[in-house]
């Protein structure tokens, strides 16, 4: 996780449904920089959430990481459908999970 360059990150909530909100904070969290990079934390739930607003002309790379071992899991190419949402496979644990979709290849 370190490779990214996370000073150039925004916060986009609208990148994940649901998402977090003042009346309830334990939702999913997304982050990133468009058209490279998607970091969006889920918190323990039996139902992953739909990813948003994925470009068109874009296959990103999706990963599960665990955060508090920092063990990698793919989760396989991530692409929008004609709304441009992605339903995330479930996540490997009923846990805290950070899922990233990356343009680039894995290293």
């Amino acid at each position: 996780m370190a490779r990214y360059p996370w000073w150039r990150f925004e916060p986009h909530r609208e990148w994940v449904e649901p998402h977090w909100s003042k009346e309830n904070y334990n939702q999913p969290y997304a982050a990133g920089i468009p058209r490279e990079v998607r970091v969006i934390f889920i918190p323990p739930s039996w139902n992953p959430p739909k990813i948003a607003r994925l470009e068109a002309d874009i296959t990103y790379q999706a990963t599960y990481f665990d955060p508090a071992t920092g063990a990698p899991h793919p989760a396989g190419p991530a692409a929008g459908d004609a709304s441009g949402e992605w339903q995330a496979p479930i996540q490997p644990t009923f846990a805290d999970w950070v899922l990233v979709l990356d343009r680039r290849a894995p290293t």
